[in-house]
């Protein structure tokens, strides 16, 4: 597996962010990098289709069209940055930098959840408990509430506070922009309950359901 462009600051960020005298497990780093794996892959989406529509995705065809609307749902996010960068008063000197803090955030933040779950979850868990708080988020986009406000999720809570309140003002960036962003969002939703696969890790394992009553180790 190919060395991330965002590796740096995600090594850094966890080291900083763990519990003191705490260190994840062989099991749970390793997942973490294969969710950090499908964001490089959603960054590959967005350079070809926003810059080289020739570019090469650099996965089995299968993972890539799997991880395909997750490229779309970061291209949202580039388009939002782009777009209302010129209007924020930001420590980001452009739209680039604004972009790189919002998707390490959401790098980041899956993995942090994943090495040290807020409320770790047991092998029995469901499904829809799992993917709940997706859904609670993609829901108060919709409705033009920012489900970033309090987290740790800054870069991408002041980019939702501009984009919430353009698309209040004017109907014309709430209908071309703001609700493709929250489209992209819940299309990439739909993948990952379709695609769903639960991950847990057990006396420093890690296991995949891929059915309900079937479980695999695969690290």
């Amino acid at each position: 597996m190919k060395r991330s462009p965002m590796s740096l600051i995600f090594e850094t960020k966890i080291t900083l962010w763990l519990p003191e005298g705490t260190e994840p497990n062989l099991a749970r780093k390793q997942h973490a990098e294969l969710l950090k794996y499908t964001w490089d892959i959603a960054f590959h989406w967005l350079i070809k289709f926003e810059f080289d529509n020739k570019h090469k995705i650099p996965c089995s065809r299968k993972l890539a069209n799997e991880l395909k609307s997750q490229g779309e749902f970061l291209r949202a996010i580039f388009s939002l940055c782009k777009e209302l960068h010129p209007l924020l008063s930001t420590k980001y000197p452009d739209y680039w930098h604004l972009f790189k803090a919002c998707w390490g955030e959401w790098i980041i933040g899956g993995c942090w959840e994943t090495i040290f779950p807020i409320s770790a979850p047991n092998a029995r868990d469901k499904k829809e408990a799992s993917i709940a708080p997706i859904h609670s988020s993609i829901s108060a986009a919709k409705r033009l509430d920012n489900p970033f406000v309090g987290s740790d999720m800054r870069a991408n809570a002041l980019l939702l506070d501009a984009a919430i309140s353009m698309a209040n003002r004017f109907e014309i960036f709430n209908k071309k922009t703001y609700r493709p962003f929250v489209k992209a969002w819940r299309d990439w939703a739909k993948d990952i309950d379709k695609n769903y696969c639960r991950t847990f890790e057990k006396d420093g394992h890690l296991y995949q359901q891929i059915k309900t009553n079937y479980k695999r180790k695969i690290i």
